[in-house]
């Protein structure tokens, strides 16, 4: 009897698409989590990716809908579970699941290797899942004007499920990440996998684009292919300021972003080292030195974005010292940006302003923490580059359409919140 009912569900099963598409109507009487699917479901623009996986020929007997297993797998994102094993415990556990989906409540349901054979098919198409993640956001930027005009970058590793002793994958290598969790003092630890580079709006932490590569790649040198990529997907995209933190920190990308793109940085700079060029001329904070060798405080900014420093009103020992004849300093100095725009910044660095635009920086890591422990980002038994690409991209465009649908319902203030709120 195994045999035959593995014969039947598995080998010979195929995928179709059927005129029936389940209702998505929000109804209050719904089970809250029902009612979260029929929403999410109601506001995809899903329809090109079932016309593309429609196109192969299927084989064998006639077997599932492409709708409903298209639904499941969203579902699994949305409900946070762990891999095909848990969607299928729930979609028996729960008829109502199964009906939003689109399953026939009396048919058997797919066993977990008719969802991977799906799953993989659908990885040779996220380009169509980010299309139709390019169309929620700009759904968003018709609700929020403002979205956009600053952004926040940053990278996160995720592991492979795979043993990187035993080479099970070989697209795979071992990346850097800060956890809390971490034995090292410095809270570093190495992950084997793969490294997600986002970039998301600082404002209302709705991430704009993304895309992985291995876990050693550095993230630095993505900085210009993650702008110009969330550029190419949306024509609005012409933010303002871009905030990262010191590991972006780089002449290169300075130059590229404000001098290449019209985009001021925001970018913490790195740690000064004993061979800086700088030490004793300039503070790490980019403020130059008066005689004495003492941070001079700032002036005022003219209208060329030039700022002007001069020493501190109380004056340095410089003022005592007999030696030189210098009872004094009176060194005043006109810093110009453009010189230096690594060390000296735009918007002056460590300025009031400047701080309150990086603390932005943080709107970024909230959503990578979301993705993580909501949205299923790390909760899979994938390997191989594509497949992670296709649940990253799964992970980012349930949080998308989770933050359309609370932004439409006027819950601006919860529009991040992946966990439904309880009373």
């Amino acid at each position: 009897m195994c045999k035959s009912w593995r014969f039947l569900n598995h080998r010979k099963c195929r995928f179709q698409v059927v005129p029936f598409k389940p209702s998505t109507g929000y109804d209050p009487a719904q089970p809250p989590r029902i009612a979260e699917l029929r929403a999410i479901f109601d506001r995809l623009e899903d329809q090109s990716i079932i016309d593309r996986l429609q196109k192969y020929r299927p084989t064998g007997r006639q077997g599932y809908s492409l709708w409903a297993m298209w639904r499941a797998y969203l579902a699994s994102f949305v409900l946070n579970l762990p891999h095909t094993n848990g969607l299928i415990r729930e979609l028996e556990d729960d008829p109502l699941l199964r009906e939003v989906c689109g399953f026939d409540p009396t048919a058997q349901l797919p066993h977990r290797r008719t969802f991977n054979r799906f799953i993989r098919r659908l990885a040779d198409h996220a380009n169509l899942i980010e299309v139709c993640f390019a169309q929620l956001t700009d759904r968003l930027k018709e609700l929020l004007p403002d979205l956009g005009q600053e952004v926040a970058i940053d990278a996160s590793v995720v592991r492979t499920h795979a043993n990187p002793k035993k080479g099970a994958d070989p697209e795979a290598s071992w990346g850097v990440t800060h956890s809390p969790q971490s034995r090292n003092r410095d809270g570093v630890e190495w992950v084997f996998g793969y490294k997600v580079h986002l970039v998301a709006d600082a404002n209302y932490g709705i991430p704009l684009a993304q895309f992985v590569t291995t876990g050693s790649k550095h993230e630095s040198p993505r900085l210009p292919e993650l702008v110009d990529r969330a550029r190419g997907m949306y024509e609005w995209f012409m933010p303002e300021v871009a905030i990262a933190d010191r590991g972006y920190d780089s002449a290169a990308n300075h130059q590229f972003l404000w001098l290449d793109r019209g985009i001021k940085p925001v970018i913490h700079i790195r740690k000064p080292s004993n061979t800086d060029l700088y030490q004793g001329i300039y503070t790490k904070e980019g403020v130059p030195t008066c005689l004495g060798m003492v941070p001079m405080e700032y002036v005022a900014t003219d209208g060329k974005g030039h700022h002007l420093y001069r020493c501190r009103q109380e004056g340095c020992h410089l003022q005592s010292s007999p030696k030189g004849g210098i009872r004094h300093c009176d060194t005043t100095y006109l810093q110009n940006p453009e010189e230096d725009l690594r060390l000296f910044g735009v918007i002056r660095r460590n300025s009031k302003q400047w701080k309150a635009i990086y603390a932005k920086r943080w709107s970024v890591e909230r959503v990578f923490k979301s993705a993580k422990e909501s949205r299923r980002l790390e909760r899979h038994c994938l390997r191989r580059l594509n497949q992670i690409n296709l649940h990253a991209l799964m992970s980012t465009l349930t949080y998308q359409v989770s933050a359309l649908v609370k932004v439409l319902a006027g819950d601006m203030s919860f529009m991040r919140w992946m966990v439904r709120k309880v009373a």
